[in-house]
């Protein structure tokens, strides 16, 4: 008696639950074919009268928030840098400048780098007197790198045991953030690779591209470097990379001091601030970097020499996001929309909601998937795009919401008309 009842019981129980499950399915895929449809008209219209590539809020990536939520004791965070970065920039401009740079060299080799990377382009243009005693030091340099322009190789009138591309794969003009590097580049059949490349290949022989680009693992906070004989400096100099002014190193500041931080690493040359590297003007070469704890209108705040030895240090430590697209990536958002979509639509069916309590479910929904579903896969190593799943949310339930008013008219003139 007990089983049959809860048979008739349960029977309209599962009919309810079968019904749900299959307006929740059907509700997706239409939902999945209105947004490819849209998609494809926005990127084949003709006219493109409405072109939002280049808005500033296109630059922004939820994911980012990884790096103002990851804690103090991040183990790659904290890993012994391996590089020292000489900032050439109290070196001033003038007709003496590429003499500074051969004495430089010789200085630096006197302490026994692993490898020493010259992020400067100097251009046949710029002749100067002292080319022949910078061409020597260079060419007698075996684990010398030097930087490369991959549009224009001309621009390196140096020859040197060793090139590469310094070129980051961002259009800078229109102000967007740097959060991938390149490990090699194919040009013309020919295989550039990177600065960055070069000098972890010199470090470690046995070093292999991954893959030609990838998402870059930063390894600093803020801007990413300090002043080794700044004694008022930050306090949380572990995190970031030591830098010498190129002055203090001509002058041999301190000679036991420069030999700890330069022997045995990879020394990269190049401008972080002119007159000092702690300039708060001075943004030639910086770039917008996700180190910044702001997601918008980001501040130029880091050099790109800076962004080179980023690259280095997580080359040699084979630290590396492994970024989750393709179908694993569609896969891994339409699992998570489905579960959202069968909440809100159970919620939607049983209560009626004004359009502030959608909101606030739209909100409760993505805030944990943003704040921690993607931090948390990013310190498993792992790069998934939430930006993406939090606007198919969110229009989901703007879907739900007119598809649902549809149905209801339609019902209702089905009623009528019997």
């Amino acid at each position: 008696m007990d089983e049959e009842l809860h048979s008739i019981m349960s029977a309209p129980v599962k009919s309810t639950i079968l019904k749900k499950t299959v307006s929740v399915l059907l509700l997706f895929l239409a939902f999945k074919a209105t947004v490819i449809l849209a998609y494809l008209i926005y990127t084949h219209f003709p006219v493109q009268l409405i072109h939002f590539e280049h808005l500033a809020i296109e630059d922004v990536e939820f994911n980012d928030i990884y790096y103002s939520t990851r804690g103090e004791d991040d183990t790659f965070l904290n890993q012994p840098k391996e590089v020292v970065l000489i900032n050439t920039g109290s070196i001033r401009a003038d007709s003496l400048f590429r003499l500074h740079v051969a004495d430089l060299l010789r200085k630096i080799n006197r302490y026994g780098p692993a490898a020493v990377g010259i992020d400067l382009l100097f251009e046949p243009s710029n002749r100067s007197p002292f080319d022949v005693q910078l061409a020597d030091a260079v060419t007698k340099q075996r684990n010398l790198v030097l930087a490369l322009d991959k549009d224009l190789p001309g621009r390196q009138m140096f020859p040197a045991a060793h090139k590469g591309i310094v070129n980051l794969p961002i259009a800078r003009q229109h102000g967007e953030t740097v959060r991938e590097y390149y490990n090699y580049l194919l040009k013309d059949k020919d295989t550039l690779f990177s600065f960055a490349f070069q000098l972890a290949k010199l470090k470690n022989p046995l070093l292999a591209a991954r893959s030609s680009q990838e998402y870059l693992k930063y390894s600093c906070v803020y801007n990413g470097y300090y002043d080794i004989f700044n004694k008022k400096g930050p306090r949380n100099i572990h995190n970031n990379f030591p830098a010498i002014e190129a002055t203090d190193l001509l002058n041999d500041k301190d000679t036991a001091i420069l030999r700890w931080y330069i022997e045995n690493r990879i020394v990269i040359i190049g401008q972080l601030g002119r007159d000092s590297m702690l300039s708060p003007w001075d943004v030639e070469d910086r770039y917008m970097v996700p180190t910044d704890s702001t997601l918008l209108h980001r501040r130029l705040l880091m050099p790109g020499t800076v962004v080179n030895a980023n690259a280095v240090q997580a080359l040699i430590k084979d630290e590396h996001f492994i970024e989750m697209k393709g179908w694993r990536h569609e896969l891994t958002t339409d699992l998570i929309l489905i579960l959202f979509m069968v909440l809100f639509y159970s919620i939607h069916q049983t209560y009626i909601l004004h359009k502030t309590i959608n909101l606030f479910i739209v909100f409760a929904s993505t805030i944990p998937i943003i704040f921690i579903l993607g931090p948390w896969l990013m310190s498993m190593g792992i790069y998934y795009r939430t930006g993406g799943l939090f606007l198919q949310i969110a229009f989901a339930e703007e879907f739900i919401e007119i598809a649902e008013g549809f149905i209801h008219k339609f019902k209702n003139r089905k009623k009528r008309e019997k």
